[in-house]
């Protein structure tokens, strides 16, 4: 967890210094990299959080009330903003692709902040009542609780082998059950379908565009035009490129922790398991947002170049 700490933060300072660059900086797409640099940065933060639990046996957490209000709600919500930040990328980079000079209006600073508000907005209220609901109790508390409970419920009481004396839930098993599943599908699999979407109309829209190119090039075009459009296409590919990877390495390093949640809505996970199975999906699942700079160097060779001149020039 130090390790995924130390790169997320290093890699997302660099990616959002270079995404601000000259080359860079008038681009919308740009700016909404930008800010998933700062989401993940604050996302990553996370691990050392985990590392401090884990690592130094202090259940920061479950100390009072207000730090599991608190520490949750950060934990939700940075988790789904960056994955809508990532629908949006896709999206408007179809959008860029499909219908080229006719969505301008996205590049204006009030449509960047609009989106950005209404993004944090939308999940600041799904998410807000972790605020009231959630709270410590003791685990012998919470066993007791879920033995008595004649419904499924979201957390199987045989998987609560946690050291700690107290856990971090919600007063409401009906909030909890609802919880995972909201999340699942707001932080995890409706932006994955969405990114999917996107991506695969921006491909099929980009070969198409470079078979349109290849046969006017052989007939009107002017050497001139020829060089701003292949320059202006190379610009679109890589922006296209950096989402379309962006979209499965989400897929990759997700679909642990998706699998997870699905067993444990149906309390299907074995308590020997259950541990081993969290720690390698959540490992997994944080990595992601220490992984945008290696997308970044392998899909832009523009973002390479900046970087060296950042670096070495």
């Amino acid at each position: 967890m130090p390790l995924l700490f130390i790169i997320g933060i290093v890699g997302n300072s660099i990616s959002f210094v270079i995404y601000s660059r000259e080359f860079f900086a008038k681009s919308s797409t740009s700016f909404y990299l930008r800010l998933l640099s700062i989401v993940e940065s604050l996302a990553v933060l996370m691990t050392l959080g985990i590392f401090v639990e884990n690592g130094l046996d202090l259940k920061f957490k479950s100390l009072t009330d207000a730090t599991c209000k608190l520490a949750s709600f950060y934990t939700y919500i940075f988790c789904a903003l960056s994955a809508h930040i990532r629908s949006y990328v896709s999206f408007e980079r179809m959008l860029c692709i499909l219908f080229p000079n006719k969505f301008t209006f996205l590049a204006s600073s009030r449509t960047k902040i609009f989106i950005t508000i209404l993004v944090v907005s939308f999940n600041f209220a799904i998410y807000s009542p972790i605020l009231f609901l959630f709270q410590t109790f003791k685990v012998d508390q919470v066993i007791s609780l879920y033995n008595e409970s004649s419904s499924s419920s979201s957390i199987n009481s045989t998987n609560l082998t946690t050291t700690s004396t107290q856990i971090c839930l919600s007063h409401s098993d009906s909030y909890n059950f609802t919880l995972v599943v909201y999340d699942l599908l707001n932080s995890t699999l409706i932006p994955f379908a969405l990114m999917l979407v996107f991506t695969t109309l921006t491909i099929k829209s980009l070969n198409k565009s470079r078979n349109n190119a290849l046969r006017s090039s052989s007939t009107t075009a002017t050497p001139d035009s020829n060089d701003a459009l292949r320059k202006r296409e190379q610009k679109d590919l890589q922006f296209a490129l950096t989402s379309i990877l962006i979209c499965f390495a989400f897929f990759i390093f997700n679909i642990g922790i998706i699998f997870f949640k699905f067993l444990l809505i149906y309390d299907e996970i074995k308590p020997i398991y259950f541990n081993l199975l969290w720690t390698i999906f959540r490992i997994l699942f944080y990595a992601d947002y220490s992984s945008k700079i290696f997308i970044y160097m392998i899909a832009s060779k523009r973002f390479r170049l900046e970087m060296t001149q950042m670096f070495f020039v």
